[in-house]
C-alpha cells in the first residue's frame, strides 16, 4: 500500500510539474509580455494627453486674440491676393509721399520659387511714379511701415529732362497666405 501511496504521489508531482510546464509556465510568459505592452500603452496614452494639453492651450490661446489683432494678422497676410486694397493702398502711400503719375501693374508670382514658405503665395508688382529724391526716400519709409508686407526687390530710374521730375520704377513683391489659420 505504501508504494501505490508512493506511486501516487509520484503522478501527482509529475502531472502537477508538467501542469507548469505546459500551462502555467505558457500563460506566465503571455503576462510579462502584456506587462510590457501595458507600459508601453500607458507611456502613449501619457504622451496622447499631452497632446491633448497642448492642443487646449493652443485652442484657448486662439480663441483669445482679439478681433483688431486678426484684422490687423488678416492685412500683414490676407487669405488672398487683395489686387484692389493693394492698388488703394498704394495710391494712398504714393499720394502721401507726394508723388504722382502712379501705375501699378501687378502679376500673381504663384508657382514660383519666391514664396519664403509652404502656404504663401506672392503677387510681384511694378510700381512707376514721379517726382523729387526727397519724396521716393518718403515713399520707401512709408512702405516700410506699411502694415502689409511688400518688399522691394529693385529700382529703376530715369533722370529729368530740365524741369521735370524723376521717373522711378519700383519692383516689389507682397505676399498672401493660402493655407492659414484666419481663412
Amino acid at each position: 500500500m505504501s508504494s501505490i501511496k508512493t506511486l501516487i504521489t509520484i503522478l501527482l508531482v509529475a502531472a502537477g510539474i508538467l501542469t507548469l510546464k505546459y500551462l502555467v509556465q505558457p500563460a506566465w510568459i503571455e503576462a510579462q509580455a502584456l506587462q510590457g505592452e501595458i507600459v508601453v500603452v500607458n507611456d502613449a496614452i501619457d504622451k496622447t494627453k499631452e497632446v491633448i494639453r497642448v492642443y487646449d492651450d493652443l485652442v484657448s490661446r486662439y480663441d483669445n486674440i482679439s478681433p483688431e489683432n486678426i484684422e490687423r494678422i488678416t492685412n500683414f497676410l490676407p487669405s488672398k491676393p487683395a489686387v484692389p486694397d493693394l492698388l488703394i493702398d498704394t495710391d494712398i502711400m504714393v499720394a502721401n509721399a507726394g508723388l504722382s503719375d502712379s501705375n501699378l501693374t501687378v502679376q500673381d508670382g504663384s508657382g514660383a520659387s519666391t514664396a519664403p514658405v509652404p502656404g504663401v503665395e506672392t503677387v510681384n508688382m511694378t510700381l512707376a511714379v514721379g517726382g523729387s529724391y526727397e519724396s521716393l526716400h518718403s515713399l520707401l519709409n512709408i512702405l516700410e511701415k506699411n502694415l502689409r508686407l511688400i518688399d522691394i526687390t529693385g529700382i529703376s530710374f530715369t533722370a529729368p529732362q530740365k524741369e521735370e521730375d524723376f521717373k522711378f520704377n519700383l519692383l516689389g513683391r507682397t505676399y498672401y497666405q493660402t493655407k492659414g489659420i484666419f481663412n
